[in-house]
């Protein structure tokens, strides 16, 4: 028996969905979960995490922990701002990460 040859699925315009053909790879342009959590918080001076998960961004933490790992600096304080039934949290960006001018110091 000969085995079939996959066939390259389409999407209504008869373009092959690449992200389809290769799993791993990224749509391109598509902003990460990541990435829009660090814009958040670029762009606000505090960010609940309620408005986190109204981004559709359920395990942010795990965001936020990536951050501290990659040298950004952030706090949090119970949240003021709405009427939480438990305690939620404000997250604040304190500081980037650190970059050295000396050759070996900062480099990831």
């Amino acid at each position: 028996m000969i085995p079939r040859q996959k066939e390259t699925p389409a999407t209504t315009t008869g373009v092959p969905n690449v992200s389809a053909t290769r799993p791993n790879s990224l749509k391109p342009n598509r902003p990460t979960q990541f990435d829009r959590v660090l814009a958040v918080l670029l762009a606000n001076d505090e960010v609940c995490g309620s408005e986190l998960y109204a981004m559709f961004i359920p395990r942010f933490g795990a965001l936020l922990h990536r951050l501290r790992r990659q040298g950004y600096v952030w706090s949090k304080r119970p949240c003021d701002r709405h009427d939480h039934q438990g305690t939620s949290w404000l997250y604040k960006l304190e500081a980037l990460p650190y970059e050295s001018t000396r050759p070996g110091i900062g480099d990831a």
